[in-house]
């Protein structure tokens, strides 16, 4: 099945506005068997979060068709070896959320490394 990644903010919408031709692109591709993915380099929000925005668009999507760069850092961190317990995080929730739901600890803000 052929795969498409689209990078959201900046491609697919800006704000609040969708691009010009990105709703019926995404859909036609859909409609032609392709997979769609969402990739973003915002670690802010979850992945659930761009699922509500892409559906509030008409653009679709689901939690497994959407990649943020949070989730791939958690996913990183997660394969290497040794496997880390624990990290500090200096960034937002959407990526300390994300290290913790693949079963790493996460300390900042509150608390000191070392």
């Amino acid at each position: 099945m052929p795969l498409a990644i689209f990078d959201m903010d900046g491609v697919l919408y800006r704000g609040d506005t969708v691009m010009p031709h990105a709703r019926e692109t995404v859909w036609r591709l859909r409609a032609a068997g392709w997979q769609v993915f969402f990739a973003t380099n915002n670690s802010s929000a979850s992945r659930e979060d761009y699922v509500r925005r892409l559906e509030r668009m008409s653009l679709g999507g689901d939690v497994e068709h959407v990649i943020t760069s949070a989730f791939a850092t958690a996913h990183y961190l997660e394969r290497l070896e040794p496997r880390p317990g624990e990290v500090y995080v200096v960034g937002a929730d959407g990526l300390r959320n994300e290290i913790r739901a693949v079963g790493i600890a996460v300390r900042g803000r509150d608390t000191t490394p070392g």
